[in-house]
């Protein structure tokens, strides 16, 4: 077991019942919280209803701390309908750490495009990047709230520290347009072939916490649809 970190309001969190009707994994966030206890926001099913969550339910709550991925094990205490729908559930000072990366990530394969911008100061970025330059397409092989991993045809062209303009369509998000620090570079040889293809592990910079909060909430819910289908 682990000490919990500090909890913030309006934090992002999941929850995972592993047992009943509502079996699954849910969005959620934190709306209050003291030492006893935690409120947060109940979720809804896919017809806008708030789930059925009784009393005495057992669950757990997942968040992200500064280096790594957390669970608490806990128990409903009581709903309330007012001012929103919301579960009061049981806090405690002892968690478990489940993943030492902050963010969770899932394998894809989805086109992206990306094409190179200078970043020498995000300030004034406007005055720095070159627009001018056409978008190239990549495959994405994995995403994660932290950044994603672009698989390229063809020998390394680009290095570490350099940035891209990433376009990602595949995911509705309200801004679909992200900068990406490249951080890891690796080429590989295609199966019986010479032809090589390049791998570029990609950091987001400069992106908002409701963005990145996006991300993971589709990363979770793609989680829970490969789970349905027997695939992870």
């Amino acid at each position: 077991m682990a000490k919990r970190p500090q909890l913030k309001l309006n934090q992002r969190v999941r929850i995972k019942i592993e047992d009943g009707p509502y079996k699954g994994e849910y969005g959620s966030k934190i709306l209050d919280f003291d030492d006893k206890t935690i409120e947060i926001e109940l979720p809804f099913d896919e017809d806008n209803r708030p789930l059925s969550i009784k009393k005495k339910t057992p669950l757990k709550i997942i968040f992200t701390g500064a280096t790594a991925l957390y669970q608490m094990e806990s128990k409903v205490k009581k709903r309330k309908k007012k001012p929103v729908y919301s579960l009061v559930v049981l806090n405690s000072s002892e968690v478990e750490r489940i993943q030492r990366r902050r963010f969770v990530r899932i394998s894809v394969q989805e086109e992206i495009e990306y094409r190179v911008v200078a970043y020498c100061d995000i300030k004034e970025k406007q005055e720095y990047n070159d627009y001018s330059e056409e978008f190239n397409k990549a495959l994405a092989a994995d995403i994660s709230g932290g950044g994603l991993m672009i698989v390229i045809k063809g020998a390394n062209n680009f290095e570490i520290g350099q940035v891209l303009e990433l376009k990602i369509d595949f995911i509705e998000l309200s801004i679909s347009l992200l900068n990406g620090e490249i951080v890891r570079v690796e080429e590989r040889k295609e199966d019986g072939t010479d032809k090589i293809t390049t791998v570029y592990g990609v950091k987001f910079v400069d992106i908002s916490t409701e963005l990145r909060e996006e991300i993971i909430e589709w990363v979770f819910a793609k989680q829970r649809e490969l789970r349905k289908k027997g695939l992870i």
